[in-house]
């Protein structure tokens, strides 16, 4: 059976910076937001969000957290965008998404339940399960194609966006709404992540937070939404969708090394971009820029680079990194960054790494200044908790 092509007809995305590549790419142009602190913890949220400015009625939103809210307002504004006044009904949604639970709010909770102080709400368990978000959505709009929910941490949404690809490349469906939503700025989230050990811990992170310096600190938390509606090429031709871009391959692996921690020589990240290129039926040198996963941690940026090297040697294309910009979005990264780095090519631009100014291995060109460009395939790349990798390659249309 002949394999068929995978258009991308509509990208949304919710962000610190902005909601649009206007506001978006101005922001870096200008570079003089600051993050917030909390806990003592530095941090970039987005200021003044409501869901019912994206979703005007919907009673269920209230079994979702702020990170699946948010996932939910970008997936209503792509489906805005799409030019369908209705999405179909076979429409299949693939979510990536991390815990629909916010610790802090649902401890107070479970502890009166359990001592039988106060009862839980009929449906609480919806706040539990991370496949809320697909459902509610589902429900939202209509939508009776297959749903699915993606986690695998922080590769978790551009995982179901490489999923979406192939089941709509292997005729598993026609059009498919793919993304996710992520926010863990509270109480329970940063102390996990501290006691991680992965956030941001130097100083005056507006100057010093950069992904693939020579001097890291860990990363900053942000949050936000990114959405894809993916459909077949042909069919999205004969309703004369405008077409953003193409998926052409996908990888994944694992590197069953630890739990937190990239395998220090990079083998499993760089296969999972060797099988994305060979799908795709590229040459490394075909490759016109890279997005880095790029959290600034210690180990993961030393890690990534690594693989940037074993696959394309010493002569890189450009790579940039955009949680330098957004914070880490964490299971929503990486269907905001594709949705992101869509309106790059499209304007043919490249956005600067942020503060970076020496990185890790001057060998690698990584992209110190914004700067324009002609991109025709870009390599995006994302690698979560307990060593599950994923690449995405995009090619404009």
């Amino acid at each position: 059976m002949k394999k068929r092509r995978v258009a991308i007809t509509s990208n949304a995305y919710i962000t610190a910076l902005g909601n649009n590549f206007t506001e978006f790419s101005e922001n870096i142009e200008k570079n003089d937001y600051q993050f917030k602190t909390f806990k003592d913890t530095p941090i970039l949220p987005i200021e003044n969000f409501n869901l019912k400015d994206y979703v005007k009625r919907c009673k269920d939103a209230r079994y979702l957290n702020r990170g699946a809210k948010l996932g939910f307002a970008a997936a209503a504004e792509c489906i805005k965008k799409s030019g369908f006044t209705e999405l179909p009904d076979n429409c299949a949604v693939f979510i990536g998404a991390g815990p629909n639970l916010d610790i802090t709010e649902s401890f107070p909770e479970i502890n009166n339940a359990v001592f039988g102080t106060d009862g839980l709400q009929a449906l609480w368990i919806l706040k539990f399960l991370p496949n809320t978000l697909g459902a509610c959505i589902a429900k939202q709009f209509d939508l009776h194609g297959e749903n699915r929910t993606v986690t695998s941490a922080c590769a978790a949404s551009l995982h179901a966006v490489a999923s979406a690809y192939r089941e709509i490349k292997n005729n598993g469906a026609d059009i498919i709404l793919t993304g996710g939503g992520d926010s863990r700025l509270n109480l329970g989230g940063i102390t996990a992540y501290n006691k991680a050990s992965a956030l941001f811990k130097g100083e005056n992170p507006d100057k010093n937070y950069a992904s693939f310096s020579n001097q890291r600190f860990g990363f900053i938390p942000g949050e936000g939404g990114g959405f894809l509606l993916l459909e077949e090429l042909e069919s999205a031709k004969k309703r004369n969708a405008k077409i953003l871009a193409e998926i052409v391959g996908c990888g994944f692996t694992a590197d069953g090394y630890s739990m937190t921690d990239p395998r220090p020589d990079g083998k499993f990240a760089a296969e999972a971009v060797k099988n994305a290129l060979m799908e795709a039926d590229l040459k490394p040198e075909e490759i016109d820029l890279i997005h880095a996963h790029g959290t600034g941690t210690l180990k993961n940026d030393e890690t990534e680079a690594k693989v940037i090297k074993q696959i394309f040697g010493k002569s890189s294309p450009p790579v940039t990194a955009l949680k330098s910009w957004t914070g880490h979005l964490s299971a929503a990264c990486g269907a905001m960054e594709t949705a992101v780095m869509i309106d790059f090519m499209n304007n043919c631009k490249i956005p600067a790494v942020r503060n970076l100014v020496h990185s890790l291995d001057e060998e690698i060109d990584f992209a110190k200044k914004s700067r324009k460009a002609a991109l025709n395939r870009i390599l995006l790349e994302n690698f979560g908790f307990g060593g599950q990798n994923c690449a995405l390659i995009i090619k404009k249309y």
